[in-house]
């Protein structure tokens, strides 16, 4: 039988001095006032530490309903060297990774182990008991990958899989001109055949797409306190996602952004991870950016992922790029030899990489900004094939005709803004492989608003003959201009 041991000090490589030991270090982490994090490792016979991962322990004297001291660190009652947890305490894995390490590690021993932590995902009657506790609610199943585990943990122990979920969810949210709370329903459920794992949400500026996206990161990993702002929440259960990764590439998202620990604004989530452009204090630099990558490039070849970020790299950039992305691989190649527009593309989709998870949900805001319009085929391409890869699912906020081609109707969100009030529709028309043209018309309704070339060739019809007009642009007008400029003249005779 494995020691348990609880040190009451914060984990570093330095401070592991055991043999076949498994240690649970503190950490003062503030839930919404609970404090119940632990950082879980085992060292083995050669005294080699294996990180297996955060468990939060709950303490039944310990919670709001009984105790106005329910601040106390549960760290402070629970012993030193651990047996079998007391009944008054229960415990729980933030994440399937948790569980899924605790087996590598440990494979003879695990379900001991979390017998020992009175584990509530793998026992139906403590989970029963402690189900209603405010401290569980709000501390224990806080993140979204912790619900996950909670329900997935057993089954995935007991047979090595993971279970296919449908996350489709409705969500209610009050954008910042709106009346009333807006309820939004995300479907992603399976439709054989068809492209499923993407949701689109399309609309002019101002209707509301940015803050939507940063409410869905903040509900749907537990950060809530921004949430709650916005009088956000599920209609419904909150879906289980492994993790939240939100994705910009604009210098205006809403997104919570990384922070250094310690200061005043830093949070922590097992769930929530912040890919772009951004920290709270301004846009990173290109050097900054580049340490970011080579961070990520270390976590995905630890993570076995070398096959997977080469691939997806190669979807994403042209042909003669491709002997930079081999050497960047190989870490031969100190910086990146791309244009900036590729660089943070790069940059940002290996920082995803690195941190995906199956069953994740990814936040995308505007991916077209700084890509040209191949970029953005290749994009779309690569996301589609890593969301494939990883079972995971993505939001996206665009105004780009380019990626709705790209998206059954069905899982587009078309967003109006009447008067103070946000109206929600699904395309009446096939959006998937739609002509571009049609796309811009119907679903951004620039139709509705005069184009400026429009403005242009109806000023110069009233002052010039058709064939003069012509002549000013060489005779290469497009087919469409013409068509607009003859009809003009032809008004402009008449009247």
């Amino acid at each position: 039988m494995k020691n348990i041991i609880h040190k009451k000090s914060t984990w570093s490589p330095q401070t592991e001095s055991y043999k076949n030991e498994i240690v649970l270090y503190d950490d003062n982490w503030n839930d919404f006032g609970y404090r119940t994090t632990f950082h879980m490792t085992f060292c083995d016979n050669n005294g080699e530490v294996k990180r297996i991962g955060d468990i939060k322990i709950y303490y039944w004297d310990f919670d709001e309903k009984r105790n106005l001291n329910y601040m106390t660190a549960v760290s402070t009652v629970l012993p030193d060297y651990i047996i079998q947890l007391p009944e008054k305490f229960c415990s729980l894995g933030q994440s399937l990774q948790f569980y899924q390490n605790l087996k590598k590690y440990l494979p003879n021993e695990y379900m001991y182990v979390l017998q020992r932590l009175n584990d509530i995902a793998t026992n139906e009657t403590l989970r029963q008991g402690f189900w209603q506790e405010d401290g569980v609610q709000t501390s224990l199943l806080r993140d979204s990958s912790a619900e996950k585990a909670l329900y997935e943990a057993a089954n995935l122990l007991l047979s090595n899989q993971a279970k296919e979920n449908d996350i489709s969810f409705i969500y209610s949210i009050e954008v910042p001109y709106s009346e009333l709370d807006t309820e939004i329903v995300f479907d992603f459920s399976k439709t054989e055949n068809l492209p499923f794992r993407m949701n689109a949400l399309v609309g002019k500026n101002g209707t509301g797409k940015t803050q939507i996206l940063a409410g869905l990161a903040d509900s749907l990993s537990g950060l809530r306190d921004t949430a709650v702002q916005r009088n956000a929440k599920f209609v419904g259960k909150r879906p289980a996602v492994d993790k939240v990764i939100s994705i910009s590439f604009s210098a205006f998202d809403e997104f919570r952004k990384r922070t250094k620990e310690g200061d005043s604004d830093y949070y922590y989530s097992n769930s929530y991870v912040y890919c772009g452009i951004q920290t709270e204090k301004g846009t990173l630099s290109l050097e900054e950016l580049h340490k970011n990558f080579k961070k990520s490039l270390q976590i995905i070849w630890e993570k076995g992922r070398n096959d997977a970020w080469e691939n997806i790299m190669s979807e994403l950039m042209e042909q003669e790029h491709i002997s930079i992305i081999k050497n960047l691989m190989a870490q031969d190649e100190e910086k990146i030899h791309f244009s900036s527009g590729q660089h943070i593309l790069v940059c940002t989709m290996t920082e995803v990489l690195a941190n995906i998870e199956n069953e994740s949900i990814l936040l995308f805001d505007e991916p077209e900004l700084h890509l040209h319009p191949n970029a953005i085929a290749n994009t779309m391409r690569m996301f589609y094939h890593l969301l494939e890869e990883f079972n995971s699912y993505a939001i996206i906020a665009t105004h780009s005709p380019l990626i709705i081609q790209e998206i059954p109707s069905r899982y587009i969100r078309a967003l109006t803004r009447v008067n103070n009030i946000l109206s929600i529709h699904t395309p009446d028309n096939e959006c998937f492989g739609e002509n571009v043209t049609k796309i811009t018309d119907d679903i951004f309704d620039v139709r509705s608003t005069e184009s400026n070339y429009k403005s242009v060739l109806k000023k110069l019809s009233q002052k010039m003959e058709y064939d003069e007009i012509l002549a000013l642009f060489e005779g290469k007008l497009s087919f469409n201009a013409m068509i607009y400029l003859k009809n003009c003249c032809t008004r402009g005779n008449e009247e």
